[in-house]
């Protein structure tokens, strides 16, 4: 009877390739984390504060944007970090 055994540590191996894959996969729900977390950021608070203190319109809008680019770079970081930790695990 021929043996079927094999290894299990060889069967979770991925290639580069799948590696990359889920690396870009990781960085890409922090980008939109980062965007979704930045779009109620920037709509409710920054907005509420810029126009009680009677800020321009302009400036209310460029500070809007602002903070959802910001906070969709911070995103981008803590994927791009957790992406990092993928490669350095395996």
């Amino acid at each position: 009877m021929a043996q079927t055994g094999f290894k299990l540590h060889q069967v979770s191996h991925q290639s580069p390739a799948d590696l990359a894959h889920k690396q870009l996969e990781v960085e890409k729900v922090g980008v939109i984390a980062g965007f979704l977390a930045g779009l109620p950021l920037a709509v409710g608070t920054v907005q509420e504060v810029l126009n009680a203190h009677a800020a321009p319109e302009w400036l209310v809008g460029l500070a809007m944007v602002m903070t959802v680019a910001a906070t969709t770079s911070v995103g981008l970081r803590v994927g791009a970090a957790l992406a990092g930790l993928m490669g350095k695990r395996h």
